[in-house]
């Protein structure tokens, strides 16, 4: 188990890990402890990144960790992370995809030689989604959109679909993500769709973007659509089936939830957006 001091310490020294030592850039790591070895999987992200960037050292940890160790993610991702910054993406994904978080953790010199493995996760760059397959499909309502991301699932076999369309009714980008535990447990239909459209672009989801989605977004999900939108009271999400999972209750997309408030605390946002509707069904 670490003691404060190791875990400040280990900020500290991840700080300077770079080529140029920063010690402001947000880190985020793990402690794996076997007899006899103690290794430390971290991840760093530009301090001046975008407030709106689909990624973090949080979620750079638990998507590379996912992705580049598929036969020990549910082992290591069991630890608990330590964080020097969070946002409600970051909360999301623990809850969905990790376990536990512990954040902010500062960052101190004690002058102690932890001599531990270290081993950086690097930045998962996720392939570009192709273009949409379903260009003869014409889409102008909200029933033709969730039409759309039904389609698209049943021909992904059995998985969850999303849409990010633009108020003049274009799709700005799409995903499918079937349910198999196998899979990246990180990057669900939303969280590709954001991603693919962030790595493209480099802009956040604009004003009067809407979301639609064949399954109620996870906490996960939530928390990258709260972060990334440029303003996220002027979106909308549009799903079609209820998830009944405990990782969908209570997300930060819900008016009046632990999550809402705690994310509008953080952006110091108006009250009257913790009542704010952010989504809704539609059975079609």
């Amino acid at each position: 188990m670490l003691s404060e001091r190791e875990i400040e310490q280990a900020a500290w020294d991840l700080g300077a890990s770079g080529r140029a030592p920063d010690r402001t850039v947000p880190v985020a790591f793990l402690l794996d402890e076997r007899p006899g070895q103690r290794t430390l999987y971290f991840s760093r992200f530009p301090g001046n990144a975008p407030p709106w960037a689909a990624t973090s050292a949080v979620v750079q940890l638990i998507q590379g960790i996912h992705e580049f160790h598929p036969t020990r993610w549910r082992h290591l991702l069991r630890k608990r992370i330590f964080a020097t910054a969070a946002n409600e993406m970051c909360q999301g994904m623990v809850k969905v995809a990790a376990k536990r978080l512990t954040c902010p953790v500062s960052s101190r010199d004690h002058g102690i030689s932890l001599g531990w493995e270290m081993i950086e996760i690097q930045r998962l760059t996720p392939p570009l989604l192709t273009q949409l397959p379903l260009s003869d499909f014409p889409a102008r309502s909200d029933a033709d959109f969730l039409r759309l991301a039904r389609r698209l699932a049943s021909d992904a076999a059995g998985s969850v679909a999303a849409l990010l369309v633009s108020p003049e009714n274009t799709i700005l980008s799409w995903a499918v993500n079937r349910r198999d535990p196998d899979q990246n447990q990180a990057r669900h239909a939303e969280v590709r769709m954001i991603q693919d459209y962030w790595l493209r672009t480099g802009r956040p989801i604009p004003r009067y973007a809407r979301i639609y989605t064949t399954l109620k977004p996870c906490k996960m999900c939530a928390g990258m659509i709260w972060e990334t939108a440029e303003d996220v009271s002027a979106i909308e999400v549009v799903f079609r089936e209820m998830d009944e999972g405990r990782y969908a209750r209570h997300t930060v997309l819900d008016p009046e939830t632990h999550a809402r408030r705690r994310a509008c605390r953080a952006r110091n946002a108006p009250v009257s957006l913790i009542s704010r509707q952010l989504s809704r069904q539609l059975d079609v």
